[in-house]
């Protein structure tokens, strides 16, 4: 809703269209990377890499997928029918928590999520979705995994099971920044990475969200079992230094 004199400047400024660049989006970007420098600084990898691209020195594999490494996944049958979104939430972040897990263990990043759901009788159905930006990070994954149930599934059709899949595996880290995202990934890999070390000497339990704390849903649910889970933390662990 406007006013008639809202409505009024609203068309005047409308009035002469034309389709050509965003200047004004690009003026911004000059003046908040200033230069290559700017650039290369908040981008760092995948900033050098579009910047080789564009002199047309791409390097070989720059943008290549591992088209044999189709995904990364866990399910769960639960053991009574979910009507209740928030229990379904729990069971999605459960999931979510295992796959970002396995992904940090293999070095592996996800360009894509995939969702799939069985009702109490038996009707399956699955989503799937492109992320911006590859990522190993839980909670990108669980916001891609749960915008993709809430796209099948009503919230009353009692649900029997539920797997969330990793797609389009890579080791090539990119990131689509936005100027007006203001979510520090690189604070939240870090975090899942000392949550991962956490786990692997204390257990899967040690640290765990506080939605967990009174639920009957595991943490970390699906995939392999927790004592493998932590081998591969552990081992993970033992590269790196």
């Amino acid at each position: 809703a406007a006013s008639d004199n809202n409505i009024k400047a609203i068309k005047k400024r409308l009035n002469a269209q034309t389709i050509s660049y965003d200047k004004m989006n690009q003026h911004r970007h000059v003046e908040f990377f200033k230069d290559v420098n700017g650039i290369l600084a908040h981008m760092k990898k995948h900033g050098l890499a579009l910047q080789e691209y564009a002199r047309g020195h791409e390097s070989a594999g720059m943008f290549d997928m591992d088209a044999e490494n189709k995904g990364c996944g866990n399910s769960v049958t639960t053991p009574e029918d979910v009507t209740d979104p928030a229990y379904a939430r729990q069971i999605l972040l459960s999931l979510c928590e295992t796959v970002g897990i396995r992904l940090r263990a293999e070095h592996k990043k996800a360009g894509g999520v995939s969702v799939g759901m069985r009702t109490a009788g038996f009707e399956n159905s699955s989503r799937q979705m492109q992320l911006e930006s590859s990522t190993d990070v839980t909670e990108e994954i669980y916001r891609a995994a749960w915008t993709l149930l809430m796209r099948m599934w009503d919230g009353k059709k009692p649900l029997r099971l539920l797997n969330v899949t990793a797609t389009r595996l890579t080791e090539f880290e990119y990131r689509q920044y936005s100027l007006f995202d203001s979510v520090d990934y690189e604070k939240l890999e870090k975090a899942n990475q000392a949550i991962d070390q956490i786990r692997a000497k204390f257990g899967e339990n040690a640290v765990m969200r506080a939605s967990f704390l009174k639920s009957s849903v595991s943490p970390t649910s699906g995939g392999l079992n927790k004592e493998k889970r932590r081998e591969s933390i552990e081992r993970e662990a033992d590269e790196e230094t």
